[in-house]
């Protein structure tokens, strides 16, 4: 509370992007799917040696043709998820570049309005959208 005192009103409308909000609400969703997924981290490899050696005892040899492929399959999994990263990375500048021009033409909506600036601001938004 001490802090907030100590700031300009200005400051804080600095500090209340579109960028904060974004990243607030990216941090919330990863720190959800953390909470949901954490057990399987913990016991994900233990079930899968527990029934990779159920199938090598039931079937023999042939199940390593399937523990291959399952190998295969995580690692295409694993290098997706990766370009998935990649491409919620770029998606999130987008996000930000978007929600800092509709602030700053919700912020300044009086002007907008006075000097008809309307279709210079509806161009920007439209190719930022694109």
């Amino acid at each position: 509370m001490q802090i907030l005192r100590e700031l300009k009103r200005s400051d804080i409308q600095k500090i209340m992007t579109g960028k904060t909000i974004n990243l607030v609400s990216n941090d919330a969703q990863r720190l959800e799917k953390l909470v949901w997924g954490i057990h399987l981290f913990m016991f994900a490899p233990l079930e899968i040696l527990g029934c990779c050696i159920i199938l090598f005892l039931l079937i023999g040899l042939k199940a390593l043709v399937g523990i291959g492929l399952y190998v295969i399959l995580i690692t295409y999994i694993i290098a997706m998820s990766y370009e998935n990263g990649k491409l919620r990375h770029k998606t999130a500048f987008v996000t930000d570049k978007r929600l800092e021009v509709m602030t700053e033409v919700v912020s300044g909506i009086r002007a907008v309005k006075m000097y008809a600036w309307e279709w210079n601001f509806t161009e920007s938004i439209t190719q930022l959208r694109r």
